[in-house]
């Protein structure tokens, strides 16, 4: 296999990875995050560098832990607070306030997953090329 065709299948994959720790770091910026957007950052020089194919993919890698944020969210949403109750059977009862609504993660969900696609669609345009680009019709002397 020649470097190129190599560079050709790696390229989309490091730029997946570097959108996805820039897109975990700003996610835990509070915590681990600052790490993980300094290594991102420090893999952007080789990738820039070396022309590899596939930046589109960064948008892809960058959306995909704010949408795996949003959808965790909208499964499995957090108690802020609650009040227990005693039955009278004696049976004690939790109930949990939501914070927020969970639904108020789906608008989040759809622009992530509307990142996600546009990043997609413009990996493989650029990779299959647009029609004008692709060769012209020989000129007439």
């Amino acid at each position: 296999m020649s470097s190129a065709n190599r560079g050709h299948r790696r390229g989309p994959l490091l730029w997946f990875l570097w959108g996805a720790l820039m897109g975990f770091g700003l996610l835990g910026i509070l915590s681990i995050g600052i790490v993980v957007l300094l290594v991102g950052l420090g893999l952007l020089v080789p990738l820039a560098r070396g022309g590899l194919p596939g930046m589109w993919t960064a948008l892809v890698g960058a959306a995909t832990p704010w949408a795996i944020f949003a959808l965790e969210g909208i499964i499995n949403p957090d108690c802020s607070s609650g009040s227990a109750t005693i039955t009278p059977s004696g049976e004690e009862r939790f109930t949990c306030d939501v914070v927020g609504s969970s639904t108020e993660l789906v608008p989040f969900l759809v622009i992530c997953a509307g990142v996600i696609a546009v990043g997609l669609v413009l990996f493989f345009r650029s990779r299959h090329g647009s029609p004008t680009t692709q060769d012209p019709s020989p000129q007439r002397p």
